[in-house]
This record gives structure tokens, C-alpha cells and sequence, in this order.
């Protein structure tokens, strides 16, 4: 396994897609982050709209 990884390293295409894998990692944890702050916004807006559109 560990020959595999050294290989995989050494290829050119494996740092590149350790670093992809990386900045996917960034975005998701701050998509995530930004989503759990506005939760609770969202939902009222979701919540007056459904009001309106129910009158």
C-alpha cells in the first residue's frame, strides 16, 4: 500500500488531485459553516413566503 501511495505521489497527476481534493475540502467546510450561520434566516423567509402565498 505504502509503495502504491509513493507511486501515486510521484505520478504527476497525484499532487494535482491532492491539492483539488484540498481546496474542495476548503469550500465545503466553509459552504457548511456560512449555511449553519443562516439556517434560521432562511427558514423565516422560507416561512413568510409560504404565508403569503397561502394568505
Amino acid at each position: 500500500m505504502r509503495m502504491h501511495w509513493i507511486s501515486f505521489m510521484r505520478d504527476e497527476k497525484g499532487p494535482e488531485l491532492v491539492e483539488w481534493v484540498m481546496v474542495t475540502l476548503v469550500l465545503l467546510l466553509a459552504s457548511g459553516l456560512l449555511l449553519i450561520q443562516i439556517y434560521d434566516e432562511v427558514l423565516a423567509m422560507m416561512e413568510r413566503i409560504l404565508m403569503q402565498l397561502l394568505g
